[in-house]
C-alpha cells in the first residue's frame, strides 16, 4: 500500500516568523520529509499549498486508497520532526 504525505508548503516557520533564510517552515518540513522518505518506496511525499491550518503550523496530510485522511499539525519544521512523520 502506497501512502501519500502531503506537506503544507505554505505554514510559516513560528508564529512571528514567516520564513527564515528565504524559506517557509513548510519548505524547511517538506525538504525534510523527503529525504527522510527517500529510502521508504511505500511513501509518496507531495508539497501542497494551504491545509488550512494555520493557527496549528506546519500542517502535513496522511492519505492512502481506501483509508481516511487525517490532516495533523504543530511540527517543528525540523529533520526530528520529519523523521516522526516518516
Amino acid at each position: 500500500m502506497t501512502v501519500t504525505i502531503f506537506v503544507c508548503d505554505t505554514c510559516k516557520v513560528a508564529e512571528d516568523e514567516k520564513t527564515r533564510d528565504g524559506k517557509t517552515g513548510g519548505e524547511m518540513l517538506g525538504e525534510a520529509v523527503e529525504a527522510q522518505a527517500a529510502e521508504a518506496p511505500q511513501l509518496t511525499v507531495r508539497r501542497i499549498s494551504c491545509l488550512m491550518g494555520c493557527d496549528r503550523h506546519c500542517n502535513i496530510a496522511l492519505s492512502a486508497a481506501g483509508k481516511l485522511t487525517y490532516v495533523l499539525g504543530r511540527f517543528e519544521p525540523t529533520e526530528e520532526s520529519a523523521a516522526a512523520i516518516v
